[in-house]
């Protein structure tokens, strides 16, 4: 009888500090994570809702393929009428843009950016006769912020400038002959989008 009170103490003693040491390691409950709130939604799709009144009607998608980079395509449909006539005609095509983006955010492109883009267009006139199309390439350089509200929501803003270089090629009525026409300048660009993030 004595052995056996001897060695459930002996046991007891062993196994209550064992017990004690596994309570201790019990993993604490996740904590929130306050450094990158919410998960990384690499790609984002938004319209350009400030582009319509200059007769634009467009979109971009993106892809933060690595933390504070982003790839950033658009596509736009045009028809707006020429500067120097309200009465005339529109003009009309559609243009694309491709440009890259530094981002100081690192959940997906979001917050202040910086970058350079390529665009390039088609459009047509419809007051001229013959060949009354004309093309477009420029290349601008942007800056701004784009925030996400939420997890999916995101509103942007932005300024920048752009290079362009217009080429036409119209037929001359009297001669037949083809003529090229060709125009420059440096314009500014406003930056005004809405949409939505998601992937990952």
């Amino acid at each position: 009888m004595r052995r056996c009170l001897a060695a459930l103490a002996a046991l007891a003693l062993v196994a209550l500090p064992s017990a004690a040491r596994a309570s201790s390691e019990e993993p604490e409950p996740d904590k929130a994570d306050t450094t990158h709130p919410g998960a990384r939604t690499p790609y984002a799709v938004t319209l350009n809702v400030a582009a319509p009144v200059i007769g634009h009607w467009g979109g971009n998608f993106e892809w933060s393929f690595m933390e504070g980079h982003a790839l950033v395509t658009s596509l736009s449909y045009v028809s707006a009428p020429k500067a120097d006539s309200e009465k005339s005609k529109n003009i009309h095509g559609a243009g694309g843009e491709v440009g890259y983006r530094f981002y100081t955010g690192s959940s997906g492109p979001v917050g202040g950016f910086f970058g350079p883009s390529a665009l390039f267009g088609l459009y047509f006139d419809p007051e001229l006769t013959g060949r009354s199309s004309f093309s477009v390439v420029a290349g601008a350089i942007d800056g701004g912020v784009q925030a996400r509200i939420g997890r999916t929501v995101l509103l942007g803003a932005g300024l920048g400038l752009q290079v362009t270089q217009a080429h036409g090629v119209n037929q001359n009525t009297y001669t037949g002959r083809a003529m090229m026409t060709a125009w420059s300048g440096i314009l500014p660009r406003a930056l005004f989008t809405i949409g939505g993030a998601f992937g990952d």
